[in-house]
């Protein structure tokens, strides 16, 4: 067993019990073998005062739901984790309605408002009465701004966003840049967040997993909205980590993050994107997965712009010169990893673009539908067992780009090649170095995992 401190790896255990412990203060977790958990708690209780353990149940506000379930379609027999924030964010809800007396909350079919058109709480369901629109928004007038509350209710959420909602992640932090210049534009933005979490509590972020540790893999996925901000034009970068495998998909991590200076294209924001999620979350996973594995793994990095994986695989850009001043983004970096240090670059189709909900303000109902579903946030019973179908706002099963899936297609991507870049006259020359000496060669991978 071992635990990662710092940046030092603290060996408390023989290794062969493969055990991985996650410590938050004083609240402990801890994964592996069945057989070998006893011990790896003995271990620790030798050497700290703890509360015996109990069952995986509630922690840090998130009850951790286990089970084994039949996988719709193929019909493999899957270890199932649903994280469960029903009442945590029943409780921000009740935050909102004590902080700012607006009791009646619309259903919501979207976290986010039709923009820039007039906004639109329908989503195609049939229009509340007008007693019931003069309740909700009559605290919404100019002169009732909800600035003094926006902080405690954002925050919050954030915190359910963060550990098992992703879904809600781009509205907070879109929401979160506006807290010292809030307006009333904002007051129905977080009004209409408030309502889509209010008709959502039965989703789940959910993860399961029906093969051995030698058919799993992490994989990366990043994208960027261009110029996605109107106010200042900057562009947003989302990033989306899971483990798959055949008959195994489970969400890792999200992130939504605006980027620090405007982009002038977007294969330029697409490469800013790509270098953000393979500094913070790729290369990092990949010494966790070394050790919890066994192996050396190899990441996959999903990305679905054409002219930025040109610029990643060669290492330049004669568009993207400026790239390394402006946003600190080194495009050789970029192409000796995918080159040397165990990560495949996956032109990704842009319907199976796993990020693409951290970037957008999806407004339409189907396709929001489609967006939680490949970060696999859930109905549960509409997932594995085949209810509430052919209703108002559900995704088809025909997709941009002639791809099909439908809602239980446990893994869209599996068994699913890499598209195929068509070969310019410019691929055939290697680009100039940017100094005066001979190139290296591209270096061998020795890293020793943790």
């Amino acid at each position: 067993m071992s635990c990662l401190w710092g940046f030092n790896q603290l060996k408390t255990g023989p290794p062969e019990l493969k055990l991985f412990l996650v410590i938050y203060v004083d609240d402990f977790k801890l994964a592996g073998p069945e057989g070998n958990l006893k011990k790896g708690w003995d271990l620790i209780a030798s050497g700290l005062k703890i509360e015996p353990p109990g069952k995986l149940g509630l922690y840090l506000g998130c009850k951790h739901e286990e089970s084994v379930r039949v996988l719709p379609e193929s019909g493999i027999r899957v270890r199932v984790m649903e994280y469960n924030m029903e009442d945590f964010l029943r409780s921000c809800v009740d935050r909102y309605r004590e902080l700012t007396g607006v009791q009646v909350m619309r259903h919501a079919a979207t976290p986010f408002l039709a923009e820039p058109s007039a906004p639109d709480f329908s989503g195609g369901y049939p229009a509340p009465s007008e007693t019931e629109v003069k309740d909700a928004e009559a605290r919404l007038v100019e002169g009732q701004a909800l600035k003094p509350y926006a902080a405690k209710v954002l925050m919050k959420v954030l915190y359910a966003a963060r550990y098992a909602r992703f879904d809600l992640l781009r509205a907070v932090c879109y929401l979160a840049q506006f807290i010292t210049k809030w307006d009333d534009a904002c007051d129905k933005r977080l009004y209409r967040l408030m309502c889509y979490i209010h008709s959502s509590y039965h989703l789940r972020l959910t993860g399961w997993i029906g093969d051995k540790p030698e058919d799993l893999s992490p994989h990366l996925f990043a994208d960027a909205d261009f110029a996605g901000d109107s106010k200042t034009s900057r562009s947003t970068s989302g990033i989306h980590l899971a483990l798959l495998g055949p008959n195994s998909v489970y969400p890792l991590a999200g992130q939504c993050k605006k980027q620090g200076c405007v982009s002038h294209s977007t294969p330029e924001a697409e490469v800013v994107a790509a270098d953000h999620a393979m500094r913070t979350y790729g290369l990092p996973c990949q010494d966790v997965w070394d050790r919890l594995l066994g192996r050396r793994v190899v990441i996959s990095f999903h990305e679905d712009n054409e002219t930025a994986i040109g610029a990643m695989r060669h290492g330049y850009s004669p568009a993207m010169r400026h790239i390394k001043r402006t946003h600190g983004v080194c495009l050789r970096w970029l192409a000796e990893r995918f080159r040397a240090l165990g990560c495949d670059l996956f032109y990704e189709r842009s319907a199976l673009q796993a990020a693409d909900i951290y970037t957008k303000a999806f407004s339409i109902p189907q396709e929001w539908d489609k967006a939680i579903r490949l970060i696999n946030v859930l109905h549960p019973a509409r997932f594995w067992d085949g209810k509430y179908a052919h209703q108002h706002g559900q995704m088809s099963s025909q997709h941009k780009g002639g791809v099909e899936f439908a809602y239980r297609t446990p893994n869209p991507w599996h068994g699913r090649e890499s598209r195929n870049i068509p070969k310019g006259e410019e691929d055939c020359t290697v680009a100039a170095p940017c100094v005066l000496h001979e190139v290296s060669p591209i270096p061998v991978d020795n890293h020793i995992p943790w």
